[in-house]
């Protein structure tokens, strides 16, 4: 049986494993105030990976062209968004 009280027990930090992997990294991007420093292309990728889900997706957004939805490679990908 599940302890009643295992829900009331969850810290802030563990509340935020739950939340959707790239809304939690644009947060992180919004705390740190480093949006207003980004190019217009690091906008369009942190807007891609915003939407999804776990960190796979995040891995795929991260190795797609934002603006054409054509595949990058590593290289490329660390080149435009670091």
């Amino acid at each position: 049986m599940e302890d009643q009280n295992s829900k009331s027990n969850l810290t802030p930090q563990s509340k935020s494993i739950t939340q959707p992997e790239g809304k939690r990294i644009q947060k992180l991007a919004e705390e740190l105030g480093v949006i207003d420093q980004m190019d217009e292309d690091n906008k369009a990728m942190l807007s891609e990976v915003s939407k999804v889900t776990t960190s796979s997706e995040v891995l795929k957004a991260l190795l797609t062209d934002p603006k054409t939805g054509e595949a990058l490679d590593y290289a490329t990908s660390r080149g435009r968004f670091g």
